[in-house]
């Protein structure tokens, strides 16, 4: 069986008051690891709502979603948090770094949280950082470093546990045109490393011509 996260049929509805509306609809997809796949869509198409499904963070209405088989979705919320934070890692628009820890312990956070030692934690968040350009803003906390910094520690924290996955909700979308192209080719050559699958959703036309695969997702349906 090859390596893959597979969505069968899902659907998400929200009800407002007694009005039902369908963001996704009897959707089907698959993503083999090492993919990297490009999801385009207007405002309000459901990509983001799409993405947190994939990575666990939203269960559909109906439908299944598996990784290698597994129906990760049917596990209880701590094994299920243990599951995305073995195999999943999350980059958004907006860096989430935590404001009162350094670079390199926010970058330690899931290495951490998987049981690693914190000495060897700290080795390889080090190590990821220096690799990044940040030799020199290891201690440094979030609201000292500009945003392409940030993003930068952001993508490192993601990546650090070497996901099968990783889910990337407009991640250079609040960086000028040169410091977004810089992120996104640092961030490309990790996962070329890692053989991880990157799923962003993205608006920027540019960046996704750079995707193996370029999905449009229009009223609740992948078309492309």
């Amino acid at each position: 069986m090859s390596n893959s996260i597979t969505c069968k049929n899902i659907s998400m509805n929200f009800l407002d008051g007694s009005r039902k509306t369908s963001i996704i609809k009897n959707l089907n997809l698959q993503i083999n690891q090492g993919d990297q796949a490009a999801i385009l869509g207007q405002s309000g198409s459901g990509k983001s709502t799409l993405l947190n499904i994939m990575g666990g963070l939203m269960k559909p209405s109906n439908g299944t979603i598996t990784v290698n088989g597994k129906n990760f979705l049917e596990l209880d919320g701590k094994k299920l948090s243990r599951f995305r934070g073995k195999n999943f890692g999350f980059i958004y628009q907006f860096h989430h770094l935590l404001k009162d820890f350094t670079a390199i312990e926010n970058v330690m956070i899931p290495l951490q949280i998987l049981g690693t030692e914190r000495e060897l934690a700290h080795s390889k968040a080090k190590k990821l950082l220096n690799k990044m350009g940040l030799k020199n803003r290891l201690d440094h906390r979030s609201a000292d470093l500009s945003g392409g910094e940030r993003q930068r520690v952001a993508i490192a924290r993601a990546m650090i546990h070497k996901p099968k996955y990783i889910f990337a909700d407009e991640p250079t979308g609040n960086l000028d045109k040169t410091t977004a192209s810089k992120v996104f080719g640092i961030m490309n050559d990790m996962i070329g490393e890692s053989n991880s699958s990157l799923i962003m959703v993205t608006h920027d036309i540019e960046l996704a011509d750079q995707f193996e695969y370029k999905l449009i997702l229009e009223n609740g349906k992948i078309i492309h």
